[in-house]
């Protein structure tokens, strides 16, 4: 009965996974491969469980039995739907955008920002969810903001929420694409989000938007958006203008 349980919460989870809302610790594609390893290992013991009792599909061994066809048939449709997606993900990401995997410990404000990719830049940061209709909207003034300024100067860091779908990744990803989102990409869980609006004074919903100087240091707790270009550049100027004057003064 043990490896039938193992089958069936592998059978749950990899389902999960197939569908975008898998728990932080079974996303890392290290166990998208230990899982189709996992389902090529449990198709002999598969073959044989249907051998020996497909003869005697009565009582308790004939729920087992249908059980275990149940739950292999999730596991075989869901490693389909994995390279699927995998395929998806990669096609739907624009050429310069980077998604930065977290764990629960790296999800923190200070952790976020403290991210190698990040050092040496201001950083210019969007809180937002793919529900969010304003959020969506601003976009669309993203690409006149990043080509204001030379390669280096400026990251934008987009920190997109876990919604309630079930494809809620999926659709994360397909808004990467649609949209050109060029940048950072990080995609917080519920928890994981609520966890960082806590951090942040005065946050009361999306979008919401952050900016930091080159030091990691939040000099705005509540920027403007990119719909507020003359107020927004201007702090942008500023804080760029500083940081060109320290790599200066380092050198």
């Amino acid at each position: 009965m043990m490896p039938a349980a193992l089958l069936y919460v592998s059978s749950f989870l990899s389902l999960r996974q197939s569908l975008g809302h898998a728990p932080v610790w079974w996303e890392p594609v290290l166990w998208s491969h230990v899982w189709e390893g996992l389902v090529i290992l449990w198709l002999p013991a598969f073959l044989y469980v249907l051998v020996r009792f497909g003869r005697r599909l009565w009582g308790v061994r004939w729920v087992r039995t249908c059980l275990l066809i149940v739950a292999m048939g999730v596991c075989l449709v869901s490693v389909a739907l994995m390279a699927y997606w995998k395929g998806e993900r990669a096609q739907h990401l624009p050429p310069t955008a980077q998604i930065l995997f977290v764990s629960e410990e790296e999800s923190s404000l200070r952790a976020l920002l403290s991210r190698p990719e990040l050092a040496g830049k201001v950083v210019y940061v969007d809180l937002w969810h793919t529900g969010c209709k304003p959020c969506l909207e601003e976009f669309a003034l993203m690409p006149g903001l990043r080509g204001q300024y030379a390669e280096g100067e400026l990251a934008i860091l987009y920190v997109a929420r876990e919604t309630g779908h079930l494809d809620s990744k999926n659709r994360w990803l397909r808004q990467l694409h649609s949209r050109n989102l060029e940048g950072y990409h990080v995609y917080l869980s519920k928890d994981q989000a609520e966890a960082l609006a806590a951090q942040i004074p005065g946050f009361v919903g999306y979008p919401h938007h952050l900016l930091v100087d080159s030091a990691g240091q939040v000099q705005d707790w509540d920027a403007p958006g990119p719909s507020e270009a003359e107020v927004l550049e201007r702090e942008l100027e500023f804080l760029i203008a500083g940081s060109r004057a320290s790599l200066s003064a380092e050198n």
